[in-house]
């Protein structure tokens, strides 16, 4: 036999408090995020509420009719104030001060000027389904591309749980006599589905919270891999990520006999730079030079900034005679791009040494060693040129 709904109601004010308190271990152990503590206060708010109304008979009804499903409806608001806040969204509507107020007004005419509990059932009801439609649309429009799935998931259940409010204001409103709370079947159903859905909307505010922490831990991650393999100064990868990365493609390219070429890039005189014009425009150099290299190689190819005023550039499928050219290209295109510093203007020179795989390079410092060796060779026969080892 189905409980009646005076003990479904204690029930249902016991299981809210049990979740709150759950909810507020996890709240002060865990990381969570705004509006996270909304729920929380809203589950002690709800086991509030459903006491109150529980006690139908036992205190005056000002308690039981008024400030119970009053209690209760504040509850929702604060759900939807959580997900508003947890989304970084404001917090405040209009809407709530108008519900709240208009609950307060017609629940106390049909309770006290003219009794009508069928009324009251369908104001209360109809207010929950606006509420609770309310709370599911703003769930759905999740501003985390992380979170869209479970946010999804979590708002299609406000949207079937809110069909429990809908119903039993259908229902109020069919029926002719008035509807006897503590013995209306209708009623102990409609009292346990709304228990069951507290705990479901407790348990998807737990899964999104942890959803949004993994996505954020995920964030931070590849920040931190970003910040390990970037150059601070110009955003190219840095010398261990070149390193890393031209490894492979000396591998890959000793395993299939594909060509692939070094080059490695220094400015000329960039002491005297730094001298004469401050360290300011060196860096304002190093920081154009790495958007032209950027502009000049394939996306497939690879630069890199290998230390000081030196970079590096990996140029996939490509031998010796095509290096030479690219070089050549990007040479030509830094010494025509005028470098503006606040103290003046000046062009820029870059000395070049290209080394192409060989077969019988036995690793990639014999590679590296001989581009070191073209751009030395470079340097000391004048700068601004291009030499291959």
């Amino acid at each position: 036999m189905l409980l009646d709904v005076r003990t479904i109601g204690l029930i249902s004010a016991l299981m809210p408090f049990v979740l709150g308190l759950i909810m507020t271990v996890y709240w002060r152990e865990r990381k969570t995020y705004g509006g996270f503590g909304y729920w929380v206060i809203a589950n002690f708010a709800f086991g509030t509420g459903y006491l109150l109304v529980s006690l139908r008979g036992i205190v005056p009804d000002f308690y039981s009719i008024i400030i119970g499903n009053l209690i209760t409806i504040i509850a929702e608001i604060l759900i939807y104030q959580g997900i508003q806040l947890f989304y970084n969204r404001p917090v405040f509507h209009i809407l709530n001060s108008i519900i709240l107020v208009l609950f307060i007004i017609l629940q106390s005419f049909f309770t006290y000027v003219d009794p009508n509990i069928n009324t009251r059932i369908v104001l209360v009801s109809f207010i929950f389904f606006i509420l609770v439609v309310r709370a599911g649309l703003s769930l759905v429009k999740c501003p985390f591309p992380g979170l869209h799935r479970t946010a999804q998931s979590a708002g299609q259940i406000f949207f079937v749980t809110a069909v429990l409010p809908l119903t039993r204001s259908i229902y109020a409103l069919s029926r002719t006599e008035p509807i006897d709370l503590f013995s209306d079947t209708i009623s102990s159903w409609y009292a346990m589905l709304a228990m069951m859905s507290i705990l479901v909307w407790t348990f998807y505010f737990f899964l999104i919270n942890s959803a949004r922490l993994e996505m954020d831990l995920e964030t931070a991650r590849s920040e931190l891999l970003l910040i390990a393999n970037t150059d601070p100064l110009t955003g190219l990868y840095n010398r261990r990520h070149f390193l890393e990365h031209a490894e492979l493609e000396f591998q890959r390219a000793k395993r299939h006999e594909h060509d692939v070429s070094f080059l490695l890039l220094d400015v000329d005189d960039f002491k005297l730079i730094n001298d004469n014009y401050g360290h300011d425009a060196g860096d304002i150099v190093m920081i154009n030079l790495a958007t032209i290299f950027r502009r000049q190689i394939r996306a497939f190819d690879m630069v890199a900034r290998f230390g000081g005023d030196e970079f590096v550039i990996v140029l996939v499928n490509a031998d010796e005679d095509e290096a030479f050219v690219a070089a050549e290209r990007i040479r030509n295109v830094v010494e025509q791009t005028p470098m503006v510093f606040d103290s003046g203007t000046m062009n820029i020179h870059l000395s070049v040494g290209i080394a192409a795989f060989s077969i019988r390079d036995t690793e990639l410092g014999v590679v590296l060693k001989r581009a070191d060796k073209a751009l030395y060779q470079a340097k000391r026969q004048g700068r601004n040129q291009v030499q291959t080892a």
